[in-house]
């Protein structure tokens, strides 16, 4: 499972998107929101959702932006990455837990009352 934060507010110099007919298009000084399952664009005069297949590049300029979005994403790789190793941990201790065996006829001189070809006035 992947532990993006749900929504990150940011301020790019410029978004290329492709529009419905597949046209690139840039859009210049946008509000956006960073989602899990796309990007929100916000201008003075409109506001879209793009998915993450739709979206081809996003530019940060000024230093607050590129200093959010860059401890951002290294926030998200240290999570993607803890996860992982969580998830590598749990596969191995999985792996290394014993199957219980089957317990072990016991081999005494006794008859087993339970076979029916057993003499028990031997």
């Amino acid at each position: 499972m992947r532990s993006l934060r749900v929504f990150m507010q940011v301020t790019p110099t410029s978004v290329v998107v492709l529009d419905p007919s597949n046209e690139a298009k840039t859009i210049e000084n946008p509000t956006v929101l960073m989602a899990d399952f796309g990007l929100w664009i916000k201008t003075d005069k409109s506001l879209s959702l793009y998915t993450w297949e739709r979206v081809a590049h996003i530019e940060f300029g000024d230093e607050a932006s590129v200093q959010k979005v860059w401890e951002e994403a290294i926030l998200t790789v240290f999570e993607d990455l803890l996860e992982d190793m969580e998830d590598e941990a749990e596969f191995e201790s999985e792996e290394e837990t014993p199957e219980p065996e089957p317990p072990a006829e016991e081999s005494n001189d006794e008859p087993n009352a339970d076979d029916p070809n057993a003499n028990p006035y031997n």
